[in-house]
């Protein structure tokens, strides 16, 4: 009995540590993002973006300076007051509400377990007295599981220690909330009130500045991290055509700013909701939130892709390729990175012994396939744009429902349509590579990386491994796929896996 109380113990430990370490990595566990709430929206290095965007004499310089200053002072005082409120409250150091969930879930299933033995138990016995004997067991292992669920809830909290947690945290984020709103008034009070009318709109580009700066590194949809503007300066320098931009950068950078400044406003109300919503277990409501998210995230990505798109139009070469391969280096990277084609090519024209009219050849047919790839590579990122949100929202949604009770996320996304872009990509791409063969010869073709395919031992291998896997994929889909309609819906796939998961704990092996 000692040893399964031990066991148990660790098996706490161990949900605690891994809960703490997903919700690092944004996985199970997940809770409210309190350093999300908690960055200030400026630092005292943040002046230099002032002095140089607004000519201010000696007495303004020192007064604004001042005003930045105190702000510092002031978030940093009151930010730090409310973490320590808050670990304060927290039932557990390092646990979540989920980390209990899950403690309590391991608990109650060797409980029903328990049960289900001495159901067994009871049915097989033959005589009164041993099924007297058999009860008698039970009520030890039962007293026993008490003294071990004590013992994981003094690592992982009760429900009801959590829950009170949930509901304080929730107040004190709200009164962090209307904190940080009146110490940013008054940082504005305190700036506008020593520019002249003439400077204001040189502030808001500098506000604009800082914000850019502090917010867009914590975008989390792709296409939300793009800063044009730094992008500019490494590709544009100083001279007519930068100066020919200036109303487009200052409009993107006041535009772009309402969009972070929203997303920022979100964030600081939905974590005192979220709160409330875990306490609560309320999947439906915390579903709401994720899409409300996904609509402000998306608000700052398409003002980054509409002013990209607008440039790409207008600059010239070589600063528009310079441009493009910039923001394409993190933007749908696996769409416009170079495919099996380019590689070929490139180690192709690298060969020493190549003949000048073997290496015009190569390049004549760069340009021959280069526009049938990148129209399929333009279609590829339109689908990936237009589905963003949308896969997005998926994936929150899968890491949030790790901390609601009862929760089993098995919805699934449509990737159809990118699907048959990558494989039209794909042959489109092996034609070109081929083309090479000619221009050649079998020899140094068959060098080329993504010209030599997969043959003798290696390639039976590989192709019995997929035929294996779709051996057991098609009797999987026999036995569990109930209507006979060749697919598994959410209830099929929710049995399967839980037959599944019942005969690995039997050690019963699967199709």
């Amino acid at each position: 009995m000692i040893l399964i109380r031990t066991a148990m113990v660790a098996v706490a430990l161990a949900v605690v540590a891994a809960d703490a370490s997903a919700q690092r990595r944004g996985g199970r566990g997940r809770s409210v993002d309190v350093d999300a709430v908690l960055i200030p929206s400026l630092a005292p290095s943040d002046f230099e973006s002032v002095v140089r965007l607004i000519d201010l004499d000696v007495g303004s310089l020192l007064i604004l300076e001042t005003v930045f200053d105190d702000y510092a002072v002031q978030f940093a005082e009151l930010s730090q007051s409310i973490r320590i409120r808050l670990q304060d409250a927290r039932p557990v150091a390092g646990g979540t509400v989920g980390s209990q969930r899950r403690g309590a879930e391991a608990m109650q299933q060797q409980i029903e377990e328990l049960r289900r033995q001495l159901s067994r138990d009871i049915r097989n016995a033959g005589s009164s007295e041993e099924r007297t004997r058999i009860r008698e067991q039970y009520a030890k292992q039962m007293e026993e599981l008490s003294k071990q669920q004590q013992a994981v809830e003094e690592i992982t909290g009760t429900a009801d220690r959590w829950g009170e947690f949930l509901l304080e945290q929730s107040t004190i984020l709200r009164d962090w909330v209307q904190q940080r709103s009146q110490l940013e008034d008054e940082l504005e009070e305190g700036v506008l009130a020593v520019l002249k009318e003439d400077q204001i709109d040189s502030w808001r580009l500098a506000r604009a500045e800082i914000r850019r700066r502090i917010q867009t590194q914590r975008g989390r949809l792709e296409g939300e991290r793009m800063d044009l503007i730094a992008l500019l300066d490494q590709q544009v320098p100083p001279g007519e055509l930068r100066t020919a931009l200036q109303p487009t950068v200052e409009s993107y950078a006041i535009r772009l700013d309402a969009a972070l400044a929203a997303r920022e406003r979100f964030e600081l109300e939905a974590a005192p909701v979220v709160s409330e919503v875990l306490r609560a277990g309320n999947w439906d409501r915390m579903r709401a939130i994720v899409e409300q998210e996904a609509v402000v995230r998306t608000g700052v990505r398409d003002v980054n892709l509409a002013v990209f798109d607008a440039l790409l139009e207008s600059l010239p070469e070589p600063s528009r390729s310079g441009l493009a391969a910039e923001v394409h280096r993190t933007f749908n990277a696996t769409v416009w990175g170079k495919g099996r084609f380019d590689r070929a090519l490139d180690a192709a024209l690298e060969r020493e012994d190549l003949t000048d009219s073997e290496r015009t050849s190569l390049e004549a047919l760069r340009v021959q396939c280069a526009p049938g790839i990148d129209a399929i590579r333009q279609r590829q990122d339109a689908a990936l744009r237009s589905q963003g949100p949308a896969r997005w929202t998926f994936e929150q949604l899968r890491l949030w429902s790790g901390a609601f009770p009862g929760v089993r996320f098995d919805e699934t996304i449509d990737s159809g349509g990118i699907t048959d872009l990558t494989g039209e990509r794909q042959e489109v791409e092996l034609a070109c590579t081929q083309q090479i063969k000619p221009i050649l010869g079998d020899e140094r073709y068959a060098e080329l990386p993504g010209a030599a395919r997969p043959s003798g031992r290696r390639g039976r291998e590989g192709s019995d491994r997929r035929s294996e896997a779709e051996r057991r994929r098609q009797e999987l889909y026999k036995e569990f796929d109930s209507d006979g309609d060749g697919r598994l819906n959410s209830d099929e796939r929710r049995v399967m896996r839980d037959e599944l998961l019942r005969r690995q704990r039997e050690g019963k092996s699967s199709p």
